[in-house]
């Protein structure tokens, strides 16, 4: 989807490293290699992203290296954007029929910025007459290529519905944190943690 708006495949998927790992570093030849380009289209993009604010240069010896600039006014937004079409969010939207029938699905922002997981945070939740295994398979799939745990909830309606009433400390928490919707109605299933 994001092609009809972002129509050079080469900024998307610049884009797509940057804010997908926003802490990391990138030179432009690795860039060149990553997304399979010549390294004066790397290069002109690079200019353009780093001309808007989006992206600081550092010098490490004779190469010049290109991060994301945590103070760029568009940054969670976009990033926000780009998790619903690539890593753990694009997966779960691209496979969404074959995990049964979602009603909600959302990330941590802060898991998608790169945090790492901790037992009473939750990175990743749906809910839904789920298929279990489905969503396990993916999720395994990509903790191997993360190389990280991912902890996430399965909850079907009723069990979101009751652990909601009864305001279950991880629950309040995973719907209290910044967070990416990646499909359902924010307000239904948030809406005491405004």
């Amino acid at each position: 989807m994001l092609e009809v708006f972002i129509t050079s495949k080469i900024r998307r998927e610049i884009l797509a490293k940057f804010l997908l790992t926003p802490k990391a570093s990138f030179h432009i030849r690795d860039l060149g290699r990553m997304v399979g380009t010549e390294i004066n289209a790397v290069r002109r993009e690079l200019m353009h992203l780093s001309d808007a604010g989006m992206l600081k240069k550092r010098h490490s010896g004779n190469r010049l290296y290109y991060e994301t600039n945590p103070g760029f006014y568009y940054l969670n937004p976009l990033i926000k954007l780009f998790s619903c079409e690539y890593g753990l969010g694009g997966e779960i939207l691209k496979n969404r029929e074959s995990l049964g029938n979602i009603k909600f699905a959302m990330l941590s922002l802060e898991f998608i910025k790169g945090r790492a997981s901790s037992r009473n945070q939750v990175d990743l939740m749906v809910v839904g007459n789920l298929n279990q295994q489905a969503l396990e398979s993916l999720v395994k799939k990509e903790e191997a290529f993360l190389g990280k745990e991912i902890n996430f909830m399965a909850l079907s309606e009723d069990e979101f519905g009751f652990q909601k009433t009864r305001h279950d400390p991880l629950l309040v928490g995973a719907l209290g944190q910044a967070r990416v919707i990646l499909c359902g109605d924010e307000e239904k299933y948030c809406s005491f943690f405004k």
